[in-house]
């Protein structure tokens, strides 16, 4: 998840996640996640008591392990206080689907693609490449693993072991935080084998809520927002005439 850019109205905000190079999520990100979260006001941005939806816009192909499920724990948090839609534009895959998961609803589109919930790791060994090219690396360490996944010589059973650990121990993290925030099993998220679905076949696979294109999804948030402070407006305004005329008939 690379660096996002912040867009805002007084009763809206859309935090973005824009297409990249996978990584790991932003420091940006995470720290207004954990502003809006715990209310904190930030120069340049509404005050977190003003903002009632946020908006989600997901455009990510995934990442590194480290880092993804606590931002997912922190999304999920925060939506605690504030609804979070997810609106997949147009890519939600792998890590970029965790945290669309996270939210209190995800918005898919027509062609918009999301899942891939399984973890992938692999060794590169280089060694025959070093040594046709006249390379001999010598290494010296101290601890049993820390040569472990070397790419100059080949993998040997421990390092396959400890690679498999790693992976499994992920998936499992990966497919119990889906079942929780999707209300799934963890049988069911396993069952999608790591496939990327599309459309309404993701709604299907209990993986989105509903379909609409990310711009009309904007729209109708923004338009639902307005149509609540006009009703509040005018409650408002029927409580305070109540009150006067009250107070005029006890004088």
């Amino acid at each position: 998840f690379n660096a996002p850019s912040l867009f805002s109205s007084r009763r809206l905000i859309e935090v973005r996640l824009p297409s990249g190079k996978p990584g790991k999520p932003s420091a940006p990100l995470t720290e207004r996640v954990r502003e809006i979260k715990e209310g904190k006001k930030v120069v340049g941005q509404p005050s977190p008591m003003l903002v009632e939806r946020i908006a989600l816009d997901i455009d990510s192909p995934g990442g590194a392990v480290s880092g993804a499920f606590e931002m997912a724990a922190d999304l999920r948090a925060m939506a605690q206080q504030k609804p979070i839609t997810g609106i997949i534009n147009f890519m939600a895959a792998s890590g970029g689907y965790l945290l669309g998961a996270a939210c209190t609803e995800l918005v898919t589109s027509r062609t918009s693609i999301g899942g891939s919930i399984g973890i992938i790791a692999s060794h590169l060994d280089r060694s025959q490449a070093l040594e046709k090219a006249g390379v001999k690396v010598t290494t010296v360490y101290a601890g049993a693993h820390k040569n472990d996944l070397s790419p100059n010589e080949p993998i040997t059973d421990q390092s396959l072991q400890t690679l498999r650990e790693i992976v499994s121990s992920s998936y499992e993290m990966f497919c119990t935080a889906v079942a929780e925030y999707r209300g799934l099993t963890v049988a069911q998220v396993q069952a999608t084998e790591a496939a990327v679905f599309r459309g309404q076949a993701l709604i299907d696979a209990g993986l989105a809520d509903r379909m609409e294109s990310p711009q009309d999804a904007v729209n109708n948030l923004t338009r639902a927002v307005h149509q609540q402070r006009a009703l509040r407006a005018q409650s408002s305004r029927v409580a305070v005439r109540a009150r006067a005329a009250q107070a005029l008939a006890q004088i």
